[in-house]
């Protein structure tokens, strides 16, 4: 089997695993790049350790157009691409060994998230109410549901009108990995679904997609971005804010008032403790700027 055979199967591979179109994405550019070093034709079974030692230390990994090296972080993803690759090539017998076993994925350490105090959250609330119509009332909506559970863009995008159980207080999401899961909808989050599923309603639109456009068409993450941005902007937040750092939010907010970081793993549906840890970091950072000012 040739090089650019094993990574269009790779890639197969990726989408039969429901990941996201983010992380194929990053796959298939990093793999492609691996393909322009290597060569397409190039005999998988023949690729050994050397071959991915190059092509990491090769400027298409390691240096920007402008001859400026990658951050840490870009040059972490490739590496932790090739790992993948090398990984999946000796589980599916397309390789004796996995000849991407020595390559070290260092931890990087990764930027306090943006997300909004409570006092940003009720002037984002509150311009948002100032404005009357329909775009509005579904923006208010939107936001509310990011703040009240957590979810995250992608999820909320492909929600359907019968994921929405406000009888059970239940929201259904199909999320990471292609799972379906169920959150519970507080009293906030239903009384917007609320009011805004009688508006829904009127629309004349064959599309099962709880949040439309104005076309009646379901709504881009893009376009939620967008207005997300437009709103910060009216109320004057000066925070580069975007739909997940309304996750950010809740996970902090959440985590302040329990103190309990496994729940808030729960909340979000980290597979690790240690990805919620985080958000742990972050209050005690808010709670020793607190103490300095005392």
């Amino acid at each position: 089997m040739t090089l650019a055979q094993a990574v269009n199967r790779f890639i197969d591979h990726q989408y039969a695993l429901s990941r996201s179109p983010h992380t194929i994405s990053c796959y298939r550019r990093d793999l492609s790049w691996l393909i322009e070093q290597v060569g397409g034709e190039h005999d998988i079974s023949s690729l050994s350790s050397t071959d991915f030692d190059r092509f990491l230390m090769s400027p298409k990994v390691t240096t920007m157009e402008n001859d400026q090296t990658k951050a840490a972080i870009s040059i972490g993803r490739t590496r932790s691409t090739i790992k993948a690759f090398g990984r999946w090539l000796f589980e599916e017998g397309l390789t004796h060994s996995n000849p991407t076993i020595l390559i070290r994925v260092g931890h990087q350490n990764r930027k306090p998230p943006n997300y909004l105090t409570d006092d940003e959250v009720r002037l984002l609330l509150k311009t948002v109410r100032a404005h009357k119509g329909w775009q509005s009332e579904r923006d208010l909506t939107i936001i509310i549901l990011f703040l009240q559970t957590g979810i995250r863009l992608a999820e909320l995008v492909n929600l359907d009108i019968a994921d929405i159980n406000l009888l059970e207080k239940r929201l259904t999401i199909r999320a990471k990995g292609g799972q379906i899961v169920t959150r519970f909808l507080n009293g906030k989050a239903r009384a917007a679904l609320h009011s805004y599923l009688k508006s829904r309603r009127k629309f004349i639109t064959e599309s099962r997609a709880l949040f439309l456009s104005q076309l009646g068409e379901r709504i881009s993450g893009r376009h939620i971005a967008r207005r997300l941005d437009e709103w910060i902007s009216k109320a004057m937040i000066a925070k580069n804010i975007h739909p997940h750092s309304l996750r950010h939010t809740f996970a902090t907010t959440l985590y302040s008032r329990t103190n309990n970081i496994l729940a808030v793993q729960a909340a979000l549906g980290h597979s690790s403790v240690a990805t919620t840890q985080l958000y742990a970091h972050l209050l005690d950072d808010s709670l020793e700027a607190a103490l300095e000012t005392l």
